[in-house]
């Protein structure tokens, strides 16, 4: 079933019309004709379990106290966002290609007249979930990293470094292609980029669409899709393969960081423990949220298992995955939402009822969720979050500033600071 078609009216792009990513996004999980696979009509309402009862060490965290959802500005598409050291300006990427600057006085926001970096030329129109998809600032502050698909080459993802001098205005002849990944399909694309805990850079890539995997990617050491990759920027374009990899002595495979999702919709690093948290988005029964702590090589060499199975649940009865697969850490099922969108542990200072929990949002519920998790595994707490009359209508990404507190992105165009109520 095709995605419905919308036209994106604002003022500086009537001209355009594009295939909404409300309906690519949707499309993912949110019905059986849209799934990889047909359920028969059955409902998968079956979760992780969850055990709430006291155990010594839990983090401290309530999640009966509601939240405001404080709107700092209203945007086109805006579809992710990155703060820069030194700065306490947000910069949000709109779909379309245009990156936004949104600075703060006192507890004033304002947004930038003109965008900090224009790259809809290189999108172009966009279909299915394509777009500029992901951004990120390197520790420094001094080089920016954008992920997009590139209208002139298929929807090939690229990412592209630039320069940053001006926080204002970024250079766009400093440009420097990074990488290059075809895509077969206009959906799974993946887009998210972050500056990890040691400074590499990390990218996510999507299975490359199409029902069910066709082409077995995800499993494929020697194709990059369906995969993390870890990689060090270089003084020019190109990058190098981290030595650390696991499997940085193979050419083929050298950038691979961890293999087997089907497209992670997000994933951040906990700036407290440098735990890397993945939330990948299901085929036709099951969403999920992984958790790779740093203390067990976050996620070093791991297989999260798609396409071999769906959550934990084999995706061929006949065929047993194999047992080195790691389990997601929380899966929910149809009854729960429909598209899963990673987040963040929350690690700020306004919201101390919230410190340590894992903050994340359902695409299709429009629900903003958290999730408390022990060190050995198990959900001490689980909830939706009560944000009194406002209501999240398409979350599609979240964003910390430099001193924790968080953003969240709707797709219709709010973007939300967290406030205490």
């Amino acid at each position: 079933m095709e995605a419905p078609i919308t036209t994106v009216a604002t003022p500086a792009r009537t001209r355009r019309t594009r295939r909404s990513l409300v309906g690519a996004l949707a499309c993912m999980a949110l019905a059986s004709a849209c799934s990889d696979a047909d359920t028969g009509g059955a409902a998968h309402t079956k979760t992780s379990s969850v055990d709430t009862s006291p155990k010594p060490g839990d983090p401290v965290v309530d999640l009966r106290h509601p939240v405001r959802l404080e709107r700092i500005a209203t945007l086109d598409a805006p579809i992710a966002a990155a703060s820069r050291a030194g700065d306490d300006s947000l910069y949000v990427a709109e779909r379309a290609g245009t990156i936004r600057r949104l600075s703060r006085s006192d507890t004033t926001w304002h947004v930038q007249k003109d965008p900090v970096l224009d790259l809809t030329e290189q999108v172009g129109a966009v279909e299915g979930e394509q777009g500029l998809l992901g951004l990120a600032f390197s520790p420094d502050g001094h080089t920016l990293v954008v992920d997009y698909t590139d209208g002139s080459d298929d929807g090939a993802t690229v990412i592209d470094r630039f320069a940053v001098t001006e926080p204002t205005m970024i250079d766009p002849s400093t440009r420097r292609e990074v990488l290059r990944v075809p895509q077969p399909f206009s959906n799974h694309n993946g887009g998210d980029v972050h500056f990890g805990p040691d400074g590499a850079l990390f990218i996510a890539l999507g299975d490359g669409g199409g029902q069910g995997d066709p082409e077995g990617r995800a499993q494929n050491l020697d194709d990059r899709h369906g995969k993390i990759l870890r990689i060090r920027l270089g003084d020019g374009d190109g990058y190098e393969a981290p030595a650390d990899n696991p499997f940085a002595s193979d050419e083929r495979r050298g950038d691979i960081w961890l293999s087997g999702v089907r497209n992670p919709w997000r994933f951040s690093f906990d700036r407290e423990n440098g735990d890397l948290w993945i939330g990948d988005v299901g085929a036709s029964a099951w969403e999920e949220i992984n958790r790779l702590p740093a203390s067990e090589g976050r996620g070093r060499g791991a297989n999260l298992g798609w396409d071999l199975r769906e959550g934990r649940e084999a995706t061929d009865e006949s065929a047993t995955p194999p047992d080195d697969l790691v389990d997601p850490l929380y899966v929910y099922g149809r009854d729960q939402g429909s598209t899963v969108v990673g987040g963040v542990v929350y690690r700020g200072v306004e919201l101390q009822h919230l410190r340590g929990a894992y903050l994340y949002a359902d695409f299709g519920k429009g629900a903003l969720r958290a999730l408390v998790a022990r060190r050995d595994g198990t959900i001490a707490a689980l909830g939706d979050i009560d944000t009194g009359d406002t209501k999240l209508e398409q979350p599609v990404s979240f964003a910390e500033d430099n001193g924790g507190e968080v953003v969240v992105l709707d797709l219709a165009g709010p973007v939300y600071r967290l406030r205490a109520n």
